[in-house]
C-alpha cells in the first residue's frame, strides 16, 4: 500500500504555470520630433527616444513572445493616421529583465517586420517645418508583447509636439518707462518651459547685445507666460535706471537634450522717484541711433550736456512716455522716418 501511494506521486503530471509579462516605459522629455526620429529603423542619425522594459514576474521565471509597436498620428490640423509607424520583432525571450530602446529595434536581427505608412510618410514630409520637424499634435504609441502560450499584455506612451518656433514679447514694451520697480513681465509663447533673463545697461554699453553679455540681475525657468519681477532674493530695479530682457522657450529635443528659442532683445525704464530722469532720455536716444553715434554721446556726457525745454514733434509737445514710444516705434521700422530735425 504505501509502495503503490510512493509511485502515484512520483508520475503526477506537473503544473506548469504561466508567466506575466509586464511592460513599462520612458520617453525622452521632447516636444520636437524630427522625420528620421520617427522613422527611427531607417535612421542615419538615430538618437535615444524611448525605451520599453519587459519584466516577468516571478523574476526568476522566462516567458517567450513578439513585441510589436505601433504608431498612431493624430495632428493638429485634424488629420490622423492610425498605424503610421508598425514594428513586429522576432520572438524573444525575457528572463527576469529586457530592456530594449528605439535604436535597438533598428537592429535587423531583432526585426521581423517594419513598415512606414507611405501616404503619411509624405504628408509629414509636405508640412515638415524648414528644420525638418513633425508637425504638431499627439503621437500614441501602444506597445504589445504577444506570448507565445499566454496571451498579450498591452502598454504604451504618448508625446505632444508643440514645436514652439517664436517667443513674442508683450510687456513691457520696447523703451516703456514703467513707474512700478517689481513690473510684471509678459510674453506669448506655444512652449512648456520658458527662460526670461533681466540685465543692466550699465554706462558705456549703447547696444543690447553689450548688455546682455554681463551678468543678469535675474535668469530663471517657469512653465507661465507672465511673471512679476520678485521683491526679495535678487537685486532690486533702481529708479532711473535702463534695463533689458529677453525670454528663450526651453525645447526638448531626440535624445533627451534641450535647444533655446530666444525672443528678440528688449528695454525698458524705471522711472525715476520724480519723475523721468534727463540722464534716461540721453539713454534711450542713443540705443534707437545705434552704436555709430555712440562717441558723440559720449562727448555729451562728458561736456555736462542733458536734454532741456520741451519735447516737440512737428510743433507739437510731447509728453516723455509718448517720446518714448515714438524711440521704440523708430527702433522697430527706422525706415517710416523720412527726416528728422533736432534743436
Amino acid at each position: 500500500m504505501k509502495l503503490r501511494t510512493l509511485v502515484s506521486v512520483l508520475f503526477l503530471p506537473s503544473l506548469v504555470f504561466a508567466q506575466r509579462v509586464e511592460i513599462t516605459t520612458t520617453t525622452a522629455p521632447v516636444n520636437t520630433l524630427t522625420i528620421s526620429d520617427v522613422d527611427f529603423v531607417n535612421s542615419t542619425t538615430p538618437k535615444w527616444l524611448f525605451t520599453i522594459q519587459l519584466a516577468v514576474e516571478p523574476s526568476t521565471q522566462t516567458a517567450s513572445g513578439i513585441l510589436k509597436l505601433t504608431l498612431d498620428v493624430n495632428l493638429a490640423s485634424g488629420e490622423t493616421y492610425p498605424a503610421a509607424v508598425y514594428f513586429e520583432s522576432v520572438p524573444i525571450t525575457v528572463t527576469g529583465l529586457k530592456t530594449l530602446t528605439n535604436l535597438d529595434l533598428a537592429s535587423p536581427a531583432l526585426r521581423r517586420t517594419y513598415r512606414l505608412d507611405q501616404v503619411a510618410k509624405q504628408r509629414f514630409q509636405d508640412v515638415a517645418l524648414p528644420a525638418g520637424m513633425m508637425p504638431p499634435g499627439h503621437y500614441a504609441f501602444r506597445v504589445e508583447f504577444e506570448q507565445l502560450s499566454n496571451g498579450t499584455t498591452v502598454g504604451g506612451f504618448s508625446i505632444d509636439l508643440t514645436n514652439p518656433s517664436s517667443i513674442e514679447l508683450l510687456s513691457p514694451l520696447d523703451g516703456e518707462v514703467t513707474a512700478t520697480e517689481f513690473p510684471t513681465f509678459q510674453w506669448q509663447y506655444d512652449g512648456q518651459k520658458s527662460k526670461i533673463s533681466v540685465y543692466e545697461r550699465l554706462p558705456g554699453q549703447s547696444s543690447y547685445e553689450e548688455v546682455i553679455s554681463g551678468v543678469p540681475l535675474l535668469s530663471t525657468e517657469t512653465s507661465g507666460k507672465s511673471f512679476q519681477y520678485p521683491t526679495a532674493r535678487t537685486r532690486s530695479l533702481e529708479p532711473g535706471k535702463t534695463y533689458v530682457w529677453y525670454v528663450e522657450g526651453v525645447v526638448g529635443v531626440s535624445a533627451g537634450t534641450t535647444a533655446a528659442v530666444r525672443s528678440r532683445l528688449s528695454s525698458f525704464m524705471i522711472a525715476g522717484r520724480g519723475g523721468i530722469q534727463q540722464t534716461s532720455l540721453l539713454d534711450a536716444l542713443e540705443q534707437a541711433l545705434g552704436p555709430e553715434y555712440r562717441p558723440l554721446f559720449d562727448q555729451l556726457r562728458s561736456d555736462g550736456y542733458q536734454p532741456a525745454g520741451t519735447l516737440r514733434l512737428d510743433g507739437r509737445a510731447l509728453s516723455v512716455p509718448e517720446f518714448m514710444r515714438l524711440l521704440s516705434q523708430f527702433r522697430a521700422n527706422p525706415a517710416a522716418v523720412l527726416s528728422l530735425q533736432v534743436e
